[in-house]
């Protein structure tokens, strides 16, 4: 199936319209999004309808007329207004499934602004020596951690019908892992 190209244009952001019955309050969203604008720019367009009306980016509006623009790039939806409507909620309400993994912590160290990593995760208080003790790891050291488990896995028994567990110890976090054979053989998009 070939995938439609979006219908993209440079607006003034005068002739956008909020939708009227918006479902979500966004006020506390805005001082985020304009941060995030500020760091990175204005990279995800609005999508509005055939009437200028917004489907989905009402905080990314005020947040882009609170900082001045006055011309923005986007994406004009070709869609019956009740798909207009259903999206506008559905496009909300998808994001809110999505949970963090504990890769969270080892991205955040890498933010290259503390203060703004604060901004969007205040709630996530890093060691302020967690970027000095941890060090990327090739992909030999990778693969010999992965051959050393796998090792353990063969080499242990605990005498018991149930499954053979092995320990390791992250040291990304020191965090104490406990891993099956079943669990390692199925999921292989660990890290150490």
């Amino acid at each position: 199936m070939d995938t439609p190209q979006p219908n993209i244009q440079t607006v003034d952001i005068e002739t956008l319209v909020p939708y009227w019955r918006n479902p979500r309050k966004n006020d506390v969203a805005v001082e985020k999004v304009k941060a995030s604008i500020q760091e990175y720019g204005y990279q995800t367009p609005i999508i509005v309808d055939a009437k200028m009306t917004i489907i989905t980016g009402h905080s990314r509006y005020r947040a882009l007329k609170e900082l001045g623009y006055t011309q923005i790039p986007v994406i004009i939806a070709d869609m019956p207004e009740k798909k207009a409507k259903e999206f506008r909620i559905i496009d909300n309400r998808t994001s809110e499934y999505a949970t963090w993994t504990n890769e969270l912590s080892l991205e955040l160290k890498e933010f290259s602004s503390p203060e703004f990593r604060d901004i969007f995760f205040p709630d996530i208080k890093l060691d302020p020596n967690f970027q000095a003790l941890v060090t990327p790891h090739s992909q030999e050291k990778i693969d010999k951690a992965e051959d050393d488990i796998l090792s353990k896995f063969q080499n242990y028994s605990d005498g018991r019908d149930n499954e053979p567990r092995v320990t390791v110890y992250c040291p990304n976090c020191t965090e104490e892992i406990t891993f099956t054979k079943t669990d390692l053989m199925k999921d292989k998009s660990w890290t150490i």
